[in-house]
């Protein structure tokens, strides 16, 4: 039998604990740097030593090398990531900095485009090790702003934090449909096409703006209110909240194709927007009435959710399929437990927790 309410944060705790179950420990790729940044957030929302110990455990074996590495577009993954940059910082790590140091290095000076997509003083976007000077892809926002962002905090290097916002700001000028205000996921990759920037995806995937929206929720929640782009990076952050908005289905949830109702229900997308949401709230980006939609969203969520904190309706990993076009978007398939699903949802539920919402009527 179903329970007619659920705890957020044993929600957000079951979900990664379902994820590890299905995996490899000892393998890492992107989704479970996601998993692993869920859970080292909920550990400090909750203040939790047992949790934050548990948690340093499952990073180890990236920091010390044991982890093999299939899936990733930059060489932090290896070391775990987003989570562990944002693990260093939460515990005031010294010992990681010269690892953190190395990496935001290695990244600041690795490949970027020459396709004069200059930003501002920079030399322009980063670009994974193995696309050409003409690729480039929303996700890559979740790859490096929040690496850059917690590394930078713990290292005192604003150099970090000022990259992170010259990529937001580039990314978002390149991808950002300005009719509508979602995020189209690929640039470059099927061919000629706008005059000055080339071919552009006509998605409006629902992860690749969640994809988007991580790194620019993680600022909004982390950037000092005393860097010069604050505000900036604010305005970004909440137009884009807010253009998600607009697209929230009756059940409170997103779509694959953000823009129609007839493509399946998106879970992993539907976890970082209402992350976005809950953070947006707690900072008073947005009016508190906003709330009900957050709660709707969960409550849509709890049916997606198995009682073995099994992930339905995720879309599989996806780069520019067939064309590019809507349709080849609304193609993709959605199994059971795809392992992008389980770290967007944690957050949204620890995200709640940490806004004084401890449970969820479902019934």
């Amino acid at each position: 039998m179903y329970p007619s309410e659920i705890a957020t944060d044993k929600v957000a705790e079951s979900l990664i604990r379902k994820h590890f179950s299905l995996e490899s420990k000892l393998v890492g790729d992107y989704p479970k740097t996601v998993s692993l940044h869920a859970f080292a957030r909920l550990a400090a929302i909750k203040n939790d030593k047992t949790l934050r110990e548990e948690c340093r455990q499952m990073l180890n074996p990236y920091i010390t090398g044991e982890v093999t590495h299939n899936m990733g577009s930059f060489k932090h993954y290896n070391i775990g990531g987003n989570a562990t940059a944002y693990f260093a910082w939460a515990v005031n790590s010294d010992a990681l900095k010269p690892l953190l140091k190395e990496h935001c290095d290695k990244l600041t000076s690795g490949h970027r485009g020459v396709s004069g997509l200059l930003i501002g003083d920079h030399e322009g976007l980063l670009s994974r090790f193995n696309l050409t000077d003409e690729q480039y892809w929303i996700d890559k926002l979740f790859g490096t702003v929040p690496f850059l962002l917690f590394s930078g905090l713990l290292l005192g290097d604003n150099s970090y934090l000022d990259e992170a916002c010259a990529q937001i700001k580039g990314m978002v000028d390149v991808f950002r449909n300005p009719q509508n205000g979602l995020y189209h996921q690929c640039y470059g990759f099927t061919g000629p096409g706008r005059p000055g920037l080339g071919k552009i995806t006509e998605d409006h995937w629902s992860r690749g703006n969640g994809w988007g929206l991580i790194a620019l929720t993680e600022m909004a929640n982390y950037l000092p209110q005393t860097h010069a782009r604050r505000k900036e990076m604010e305005k970004i952050f909440t137009d884009h909240v807010v253009a998600c908005l607009k697209f929230q289905d009756k059940n409170g949830l997103w779509h694959q194709e953000m823009t129609r109702t007839d493509s399946f229900v998106e879970t992993s997308g539907s976890g970082f927007i209402l992350y976005a949401l809950g953070v947006a709230l707690e900072k008073k980006l947005l009016a508190q009435k906003e709330t009900e939609k957050l709660l709707q969203g969960l409550r849509g969520m709890a049916s997606y959710i198995g009682m073995d904190s099994s992930m339905h309706n995720t879309c599989e990993g996806c780069c520019c399929p067939g064309k590019g076009m809507i349709a080849d978007y609304m193609a993709k398939p959605h199994p059971m437990n795809d392992p992008h699903g389980f770290g967007p949802v944690s957050l949204a539920f620890s995200q709640a927790y940490n806004l004084g919402i401890k449970s969820i009527a479902i019934a």
